[in-house]
């Protein structure tokens, strides 16, 4: 489904690509701050192995996150591989980049 949907998108082919937002923020906590196939793999398998609490509690996330990140980290991996790059875990969120792209910066 996630694949179906960004199919339809063209996008660049970068050297790097810059992930921001929720799941993002989160997953930086489980991988680090570069997500690549290893990184979402182990942090896939860490999902679908431990309880949602016990995962909270070690990454001192908010339960409602865990249960919502599986399907974060499937949306950025597939983002990831249309991009053909790791992402790299950005500081900040959209309305911040946003913001960058209207001041020219």
């Amino acid at each position: 489904m996630i694949d179906q949907a960004l199919s339809q998108l063209e996008v660049p082919q970068p050297s790097e690509a810059v992930a921001v937002g929720g799941s993002a923020a989160s997953l930086r906590r489980l991988a680090g701050s570069r997500l690549d196939a290893e990184a979402f793999r182990r942090s896939l398998r860490l999902l679908a192995g431990e309880p949602a609490r016990v995962i909270a509690r070690r990454f001192e996330l908010d339960i409602e996150r865990v249960r919502l990140l599986p399907a974060g980290l499937l949306i950025l991996q597939a983002a990831a591989e249309r991009f053909a790059a790791p992402l790299r875990v950005g500081i900040g969120g959209i309305r911040e980049g946003l913001l960058l792209e209207v001041a020219g910066g």
